[in-house]
């Protein structure tokens, strides 16, 4: 003789009779958040930063205007100017990963080390502008001294 189960029989497993899926735990930051203090200092900090960048480009293309109205070395100044606006884009780009620091959640310390990654690259630029413009004007020193 055959004896009914115990177990129930398995539940329908089409769509209406499915369990609701778990619910979504509510997200957390990942990361390390700055202070609203903190937070005042650095969204100050890329607002000087985007301002420097500006006037830099635009001191930049003055310098352009003024050399080819025949005022000074033409190449000296294309020069210059292109220091200035590389500098002054890399200023404004910058002062825009420090912003995103005050206008996001969760990834502080990722926006500071991208932010400092630029100003890395930034001087590393610099120092080597001044570098050659050093070594070009010892040369130029020495040759005019050995005449």
């Amino acid at each position: 003789m055959h004896q009914p189960s115990a177990t129930p029989p398995p539940a329908a497993t089409t769509p209406e009779h499915a369990a609701p899926p778990a619910p979504i735990p509510p997200s957390k930051p990942t990361g390390y958040e700055f202070t609203p203090s903190q937070e005042q200092q650095i969204g100050t900090l890329a607002t000087y930063m985007r301002i420097v960048g500006i006037i830099s480009i635009v001191f930049a293309l003055l310098q352009l205007v003024v050399a080819f109205m025949g005022r000074g070395s033409p190449l000296a100044a294309v020069l210059e100017a292109a220091v200035g606006i590389v500098v002054g884009t890399l200023t404004i780009s910058i002062a825009g990963r420090f912003r995103q620091i005050t206008e996001t959640r969760g990834r502080d310390i990722a926006h500071l080390m991208d932010a400092l990654g630029g100003m890395r690259l930034m001087y590393l630029i610099q120092l080597w502008v001044v570098g050659i413009a050093i070594a070009f004007l010892a040369l130029l020193l020495l040759a005019v001294l050995m005449r």
